[in-house]
């Protein structure tokens, strides 16, 4: 029910936010549907899934992600420099 709205907001705010939307629900359901069965492309799955949320996030102008947020989430901070 909130996607839809999700979807319009994004094309809203950037077309590019809006293809990394789209990206990550067409990824999320094919992970759903029969990715997780494979054994290496689920833990690349779940990676690309990670990444294209930080990304994502860090889409406006004014943020970006440290790298150790990318290579190291659970050792880093993960707030925005600007």
């Amino acid at each position: 029910m909130l996607a839809p709205l999700a979807l319009v907001l994004a094309a809203w705010a950037d077309t590019v936010l809006l293809l990394v939307l789209l990206v990550y629900f067409v990824t999320t359901v094919g992970y759903t549907a029969w990715l997780k069965r494979l054994m290496m492309i689920d833990i690349v799955t779940l990676a690309l899934l990670y990444s294209v949320r930080i990304l994502g996030a860090a889409r406006p102008p004014i943020s970006s992600p440290r790298s150790g947020c990318l290579s190291f989430p659970s050792s880093c901070s993960c707030r925005w420099r600007c």
